[in-house]
């Protein structure tokens, strides 16, 4: 499992450097085959922090799994019309009549568009 969320995080940092068009992916290169970097900033967590922290999470994520029983999970729905006044959005999953959608940000803080977007789900559901 740290494989996978190790390259998960390395996936994510490429799909950064693609829609930013940064040059930070080649820190990845050269700390790999050189072990120090040139283009990043000073970090403040590493890569195995991450791993370590989500390994961490998605073990307190399944514990919490396996004390559920659902009836009906549906997963990645969409809201039809509703889905496309918020740009084509989805939830990540509806377990019975409860809908989740997990949100990820760097910051902690939450955006209204966030909120709105969760509260078109209900709405949309009523």
């Amino acid at each position: 499992m740290n494989q996978v969320i190790s390259d998960s995080i390395f996936l994510a940092k490429l799909d950064e450097t693609f829609r930013t068009k940064s040059i930070h992916v080649a820190d990845y290169f050269f700390q790999e085959t050189e072990g120090k970097t040139y283009f990043s900033q000073r970090r403040t967590i590493t890569d195995q922090d991450m791993v370590d922290n989500i390994s961490q999470l998605a073990e307190v994520f399944c514990v919490f799994l396996e004390t559920v029983s659902w009836r009906d999970l549906s997963l990645n729905p969409t809201f039809g019309e509703y889905s496309a006044i918020v740009g084509g959005a989805d939830a990540d999953f509806i377990a019975d009549n409860c809908v989740v959608d997990l949100k990820t940000s760097s910051k902690l803080d939450y955006k209204g568009d966030d909120f709105a977007q969760v509260l078109g789900y209900a709405v949309n559901s009523l």
